[in-house]
């Protein structure tokens, strides 16, 4: 990671990228695992939901079958577990945690695996949230069902399987709102925190939204360097 990363990361008026959403949803896993949550939950990389749009748009332009589009290992391995810093296997879960990169704007998708529903928390939503994901919804509410079947998550967890049924989509209306155009994706990482503490999105400090910022971009920072160090040992 490079200064100029650093920067983007630290300084509230620039726009967090995917790396850093990605970075900054694996510095959670890490806290999470470091102060001893309780909440069984995983995360996703900032383009796992894009990755499996462009599997849908696969299917739909009629270049891969639906089951076709539902093995891509990219998208199999989180959910098996097989990328340790996303935190579990998705059979063992009760919560994933998915950043979604509209464009210009990040939300916070959180899927309930019991629920079979997927909640939307948007920090800028004026009413508008269903506007900003529509082109994500057709697949995370069709296909992501029919690969979590692929892989067993419903059958391992003796529940019934989605089949063809598909994930609801539920709008979560009272989630803190920015006071700017571009401190979308501090938000989204500062309610998934929340969230897998069990505390409400309502109780975020929207004032201390910048010092949480620094805070993670400092640790960041931090961590990186104590492993840096330890491999020159």
């Amino acid at each position: 990671m490079t200064k100029t990363w650093y920067y983007g990361f630290f300084y509230t008026h620039e726009w967090m990228d995917d790396v850093h959403v990605t970075v900054a949803f694996k510095y959670l896993v890490m806290k999470a695992q470091e102060y001893g949550l309780t909440q069984p939950f995983a995360v996703i990389d900032s383009l796992f939901v894009s990755l499996l749009k462009k599997e849908y748009d696969n299917y739909l332009g009629k270049r891969k079958t639906f089951d076709e589009a539902a093995l891509n290992s990219l998208v199999l391995k989180p959910i098996l577990g097989a990328v340790p810093e996303l935190e579990g296997r998705w059979a063992q879960c009760d919560y994933v945690y998915m950043p979604i990169n509209t464009g210009n704007h990040w939300i916070l998708a959180v899927l309930d695996i019991s629920e079979k529903c997927i909640r939307l928390y948007d920090s800028n939503h004026k009413g508008k949230t269903i506007c900003h994901t529509k082109p994500y919804l057709p697949c995370l509410q069709t296909l992501l069902p029919k690969v979590m079947d692929k892989v067993e998550v419903y059958k391992e967890r003796k529940m019934p399987e989605m089949g063809d049924d598909v994930l609801g989509i539920v709008n979560v209306n009272d989630c803190p709102q920015q006071q700017d155009a571009v401190s979308c994706g501090v938000f989204i990482v500062r309610m998934a925190e929340h969230l897998m503490m069990g505390m409400g999105v309502d109780e975020v400090d929207i004032a201390g939204i910048e010092s949480f910022r620094k805070k993670i971009a400092t640790e960041v920072l931090l961590y990186a360097n104590r492993s840096a160090q330890g491999a020159e040992h």
